[in-house]
């Protein structure tokens, strides 16, 4: 069954097999991803918090592809289903297949590079930093 991601003026579709027959039902991997997007979109700062916007905000709900009475999933279980999601090959065409239509769009440039410093794990301790500023000749 083909993954697939489809939003006005954007359709990824990727043919990998993720679900299994046997045992409990599966989630499908493009709801994770979209609840991902959602946490970066509106900065939601855990997955706690995510999964707490999802028990009431229909957006999020009709975002994710959850109906009004389905439960949404617990923080846990989200952040294990998660991590072994971004290491699967899905996660790395869905991102791919964005890049490419933002490219061919125009939207990515050379030039420069921005990222939000709030949203990077930080794993240096006080006076293990050092502030690096490099030029980079194009």
């Amino acid at each position: 069954m083909p993954f697939l991601l489809k939003r006005p003026g954007m359709m990824v579709t990727l043919r990998i097999p993720l679900r299994s027959c046997q045992g409990r039902a599966s989630i499908a991997p493009e709801r994770p991803l979209r609840a991902l997007l959602l946490q970066v979109f509106y900065s939601i700062r855990s997955e706690r918090m995510l999964m707490g916007q999802m028990e009431y905000n229909l957006l999020f709900r009709w975002f994710v592809g959850l109906n009004m009475d389905d439960q949404v999933w617990d923080a846990s279980t989200f952040s294990q289903n998660r991590k072994r999601l971004l290491r699967s090959e899905v996660a790395q065409g869905f991102f791919d297949q964005v890049r490419r239509q933002a490219e061919s769009a125009g939207l990515m440039s050379d030039e420069h590079f921005s990222v939000d410093v709030a949203l990077i794990e930080a794993s240096a301790g006080r006076g293990q930093a050092a502030i690096v500023v490099s030029d980079i000749a194009p």
